[in-house]
């Protein structure tokens, strides 16, 4: 275990700094700080002229792509394609690194049963943090700009790295847009995103790295 962390430090901080973000922010989340508290009613006052507005439907169209049911197909497309293409390791980061966000997510909100914002027209009735479809789409969007610009020989990597920030960033704000979180639950979903996908990611390299060693020694 040491040898792995000690071969990918830069990864290892990262995963070191988002989990203790974590941890202290879903904290002060279940300790309902003042604060905190005070920074999501004002976000949710701010955005209500908005939710009113035409702009209504294209958040709706935006939230859907980072839903349960969006992912899960890009998912099974992802891991489908690089089965097909011989790459079964890049497949199972896929499924497997989906499937534990979303169980953690879930494991999450039924422990701190958080309230979701009071609002006519929001749709979820399920406890609010944090955000699934933040941390689902983000963790797979991480993987899949890692796996373009580091496993894939293609052009114009930063192009796709924007673009993926583009679309996380979209699907975040629609929660927020559509009254369905609070801002707290949009940044619990980043952080965990982050680490979620940065576990995967060092497992991931570090079951490549044991594997070309065995291959080279053979």
């Amino acid at each position: 275990m040491r040898h792995i962390f000690t071969q990918h430090k830069i990864l290892s901080y990262i995963i070191a700094i988002s989990g203790s973000a974590c941890i202290l922010f879903s904290y002060l989340v279940y300790q309902s700080n003042k604060t905190l508290i005070a920074i999501n009613q004002s976000v949710f006052e701010y955005l209500i002229p908005s939710r009113l507005a035409d702009e209504h439907l294209i958040w709706s169209y935006i939230t859907h792509l980072g839903g349960p049911v969006g992912i899960g197909i890009l998912t099974i497309a992802a891991t489908v394609y690089f089965c097909y293409r011989h790459s079964y390791r890049l497949g199972i980061l896929y499924s497997s690194s989906i499937l534990a966000t979303f169980g953690i997510v879930m494991y999450l909100k039924s422990l701190f049963a958080f309230e979701r914002p009071v609002y006519e027209q929001a749709i979820e009735t399920s406890f609010s943090y944090p955000s699934g479809h933040t941390a689902i789409s983000a963790v797979f969007l991480i993987l899949s700009s890692y796996i373009y610009t580091h496993q894939m020989q293609v052009k114009h990597k930063k192009v796709y790295i924007g673009i993926a920030v583009c679309i996380s960033v979209s699907i975040a704000a629609s929660r927020l847009f559509l009254g369905e979180h609070w801002l707290s639950d949009i940044v619990g979903g980043y952080l965990l995103a982050i680490l979620c996908s940065s576990i995967s990611i060092l497992l991931f390299e570090s079951h490549i790295a044991q594997k070309a060693l065995q291959a080279k020694e053979s």
